[in-house]
């Protein structure tokens, strides 16, 4: 009610449009730098030996063995590879790594589906709307 009283004047309008021009011309502080179109050129060799370490560790995982073995891959070919790539690829593996979720982790979808069962209740109750279950007879 207060608000809708305040909107009715001029002044405040000329007010609010005399500070989004004043917000308006305030310089923006800017640090953009040109950089190298390579990815990854600077990698430490801390950062190269955690990359490794990571996709180690995703190789000795049970379920990625087994499919790696599916597919024919022994543990020394896989190994050869990894030795046999550069830097910037490990880098590469090892974020592709890091970004996959895991099969049995169903905390997410969980989480989902219970906040789509509450906005479905509340949109019900909110509403008025009622849902009867009943039983069926034969």
């Amino acid at each position: 009610m207060l608000f809708k009283a305040i909107l009715k004047h001029r002044k405040v309008y000329l007010a609010m449009f005399v500070w989004a021009l004043f917000l308006g011309c305030l310089p923006l502080n800017a640090s953009a730098m040109p950089i190298d179109s390579k990815v990854g050129i600077s990698i430490t060799d801390k950062a190269y030996q955690n990359d490794l370490e990571t996709v180690s560790n995703f190789l000795e995982e049970e379920a990625v063995s087994k499919k790696l073995a599916k597919l024919g891959l022994s543990s020394e070919q896989i190994m050869t590879k990894l030795a046999s790539m550069d830097r910037e690829q490990v880098h590469m593996l090892a974020s592709k790594i890091k970004t996959v979720e895991k099969a049995g982790d169903a905390a997410g979808v969980a989480i989902v589906i219970l906040a789509l069962l509450l906005l479905l209740i509340s949109f019900l109750y909110f509403t008025g709307r009622r849902i009867k279950v009943e039983r069926e007879y034969q």
